[in-house]
């Protein structure tokens, strides 16, 4: 008896592991995980359902109720970009997921609006009316809302650096 508890709890385990590391790996839809059923809503919910399946023979042990997982919102600005062509850092805006609203201002030294944005697609190419802005820091504000209203704001300096 004591061998078939332990038994249960070391498979709730690794059933609590797979689901914490689809969570994490980013799995969607239609990933071959086996025994972890797994689908995404428009408003970034993740679903699973955990099917436990003997080792021995794959008949079917066990099915959980489905679960919803609603991951937080996350963000990264990063401080400087290179925008130079060559396909790496070549442009500069928020970075993240589970976000349904975004605003990005961007102001030179002066304070004049030098590029804004409402979409996380659409970042700032280093361009100021069509030409290369000069090397040096530009000050930008970022405000972001989740699917579940949660609030992103972030303000600080973002540097053009030329290699």
């Amino acid at each position: 008896m004591k061998n078939l508890i332990i038994k249960s709890i070391l498979k709730a385990i690794n059933v609590l592991i797979v689901i914490l590391l689809a969570t994490v790996l980013g799995h969607s839809a239609g990933d071959p995980i086996p025994g972890l059923d797994i689908s995404l809503s428009t408003e970034y919910k993740v679903h699973y359902k955990v099917t436990a399946v003997s080792k021995e023979n794959n008949d079917i042990c066990s099915v959980s109720n489905t679960i919803e997982v609603s991951p937080a919102m996350y963000m990264y600005v990063p401080n400087s970009f290179t925008p130079n062509d060559d396909g790496l850092n070549d442009s500069f805006g928020g970075l993240g997921h589970g976000v349904k609203d975004y605003h990005l201002i961007i102001y030179n030294r002066w304070g004049e609006l030098i590029f804004e944005s409402d979409s996380m697609n659409k970042q700032w190419d280093g361009k100021y009316h069509g030409e290369s802005a000069p090397i040096g820091s530009y000050v930008y504000n970022v405000d972001a809302t989740s699917f579940y209203q949660n609030e992103f704001h972030k303000e600080g300096m973002v540097s053009i650096v030329k290699v």
